[in-house]
């Protein structure tokens, strides 16, 4: 019988003291990880916006780009 209390308290002692801030740790970094997932998933977003935006950006600026070669271009004379 007294066997028996010890196991029980031996039980009890387990976990409570060793299992408990295991899983204090694990909620804590659990909760981390969601943060940083969140993170990513909003990076994620930004970095594809950012390639579409990089592949309009050469055919918006294509159109109204001038060559030098064009007549149209007024040359100033250089100020000295």
């Amino acid at each position: 019988m007294l066997g028996g209390f010890g196991l029980i308290g031996l039980l009890y002692v387990y976990f409570t003291f060793f299992l408990g801030p295991l899983n204090k740790s694990r909620n804590s970094i659990q909760g981390k990880i969601n943060e940083l997932q969140e993170k990513v998933a909003t990076s994620k977003a930004e970095i594809s916006k950012a390639t579409k935006l990089e592949e309009t950006a050469p055919r918006r600026c294509t159109d109204r780009m001038v060559s030098p070669t064009d007549e149209n271009i007024s040359r100033r004379p250089a100020n000295r």
